[in-house]
């Protein structure tokens, strides 16, 4: 693929494959984005832009010479646009396979016209919902027959509910729903709707979580946990940042409801002196009914190691994929006995870090974190371990 910013004149010129053009391009004449874009163009990106872009430029110049393959087009900036210029925008983009339009919102006739797009497979967009509640016409037939991915950014998790039981996908793998404001929301909600409209049945990557840190955590619990069992090819899971209230019994029913996991999230934000409800036998259950598990971020009470003598199966359970560990900021007494612990849980363990891993806490004055100094002691020791494999 070959990228141009500020292309110069030449044979070069009619090979180029992707541009990335910004607000200035498109000023008065637009003669770069005239000369760039043609029919060898197959993506096109858009970024530095300003409320004073020229949308009717843009929607000229690729009416004129946007070719009928173009794979993917991406705005990377954000500006001011009317739904007349989303629309016409839109328009001449019917053939494209990857849409995103950043956080450029849109209306639900845009999006009723997206719907519509015979190739489209990855598509990310912004909506609103006021927008949804004044308009939300019904999708048209055979709605987004080809997505494969899909990322809604929105203020609401009713605005999300909304377009997810209006999509209806039964072809999408990937979802991401990312929160836009400082609003609530209910991710028993969100799993609900996606398993009463289908969607559950073919996803394999589900991901939620903030446009930025500082909004409010997103609540995981048993009752949200309990629409999962739906999710039969589920691969990758992750809510950040989350606020977890889960025992040992509720991760030991979820981790049966999803044996294909590779990859678990739970990012909690930091918590001064945490004391979560699930423990290392929890952590147990995700790897015994999870073998796949390669990632795992959560926080358990790792304060009491589990004693060989109490395993059920007379051993540990193993979880020999798992390359990747993160317990955040989960207390902790021994730091020698929990490295210990999870080298034998984690054999393939090349990775491990916790919320003090990057030295950034920030305590107010008088405040004292019981834990972080032993996890930092823990971490060094399995660091060392990783040496050693490495050397051996």
């Amino acid at each position: 693929m070959i990228w141009s910013r500020k292309p110069s004149l030449g044979p070069l010129l009619y090979n180029l494959s992707a541009v990335m053009l910004g607000s200035d391009d498109f000023n008065d004449l637009a003669i770069l984005p005239r000369l760039t874009i043609g029919p060898h163009i197959r993506t096109i990106k858009l970024g530095y832009l300003e409320d004073s872009f020229s949308w009717a430029n843009l929607t000229a110049i690729l009416r004129k010479a946007v070719p009928t393959n173009l794979s993917s087009f991406i705005l990377t900036g954000v500006a001011s646009w009317s739904e007349a210029e989303s629309l016409e925008l839109l328009l001449t983009l019917r053939g494209a396979k990857t849409l995103d339009t950043n956080y450029m919102f849109l209306t639900s006739r845009a999006i009723s016209l997206i719907a519509t797009f015979p190739a489209l497979e990855d598509l990310k967009f912004s909506v609103t919902e006021q927008e949804m509640k004044d308009r939300n016409p019904s999708m048209v037939g055979n709605s987004f027959q080809t997505i494969t991915h899909l990322a809604i950014r929105s203020d609401t998790d009713n605005a999300c509910q909304l377009m997810l039981m209006k999509i209806q996908s039964r072809t999408c793998r990937s979802l991401e729903l990312r929160r836009t404001s400082h609003d609530s929301w209910n991710v028993e909600k969100l799993f609900l709707a996606l398993h009463a409209c289908s969607m559950a049945s073919s996803l394999e990557r589900l991901h939620v979580c903030n446009l930025q840190w500082g909004y409010k955590s997103f609540n995981i619990d048993s009752r949200a946990l309990k629409h999962l069992h739906s999710f039969e090819q589920l691969r990758d899971l992750s809510v950040e940042p989350s606020s977890v209230d889960l025992c040992d019994n509720d991760l030991l029913e979820f981790a049966k409801s999803l044996p294909q996991l590779r990859s678990l999230v739970f990012l909690e934000d930091y918590v001064l002196n945490n004391q979560p409800n699930c423990t290392f036998i929890g952590m147990q259950h995700v790897i015994q009914f999870c073998p796949n598990l390669q990632k795992l971020a959560i926080c358990v009470d790792a304060r009491e190691i589990p004693i060989f003598a109490t395993q059920l199966d007379g051993e540990y359970p193993v979880g020999f994929h798992l390359t990747t560990l993160d317990p955040r900021n989960s207390p902790i007494w021994d730091a020698c006995g929990v490295a210990s612990y999870l080298i034998v849980l984690f054999p393939a363990l090349k990775t491990f870090w916790t919320a003090y891993s990057d030295g950034t806490m920030d305590l107010e004055e008088g405040q004292v974190d019981i834990y972080g100094a032993i996890w930092l002691e823990a971490e060094g020791l399995l660091k060392h371990t990783f040496t050693s494999q490495t050397q051996w």
